[in-house]
């Protein structure tokens, strides 16, 4: 499991690592190179704590957020990473 913490020792809580992880998983899936801001996104949506819940207030399924990012980004893949955060 990703394990990030800062100089003072904390640690990331169990919820946003699992959206890490998630955002990694979707990162692979997309043929992307870095992790953007469209597999957070995506990884949020499964989120038990709060994106499911925002998603479903916002009457977004998930079928429309894939198809709202494929719109956006089309046949582009993520390989810069002097823009994005490679985890």
């Amino acid at each position: 499991m990703l394990q990030v913490s800062d100089a003072s020792g904390q640690r990331l809580g169990s919820s946003l690592s699992v959206i890490l992880e998630n955002a990694k998983r979707h990162k692979k899936d997309m043929l992307d190179s870095y992790v953007s801001v469209e597999h957070f996104l995506l990884a949020y949506y499964s989120d038990t704590r709060f994106g499911q819940e925002f998603f479903r207030d916002m009457k977004l399924d998930i079928q429309v957020l894939k198809d709202a990012i494929k719109d956006v980004r089309g046949d582009q893949r993520v390989t810069d990473r002097s823009k994005l955060l490679r985890i």
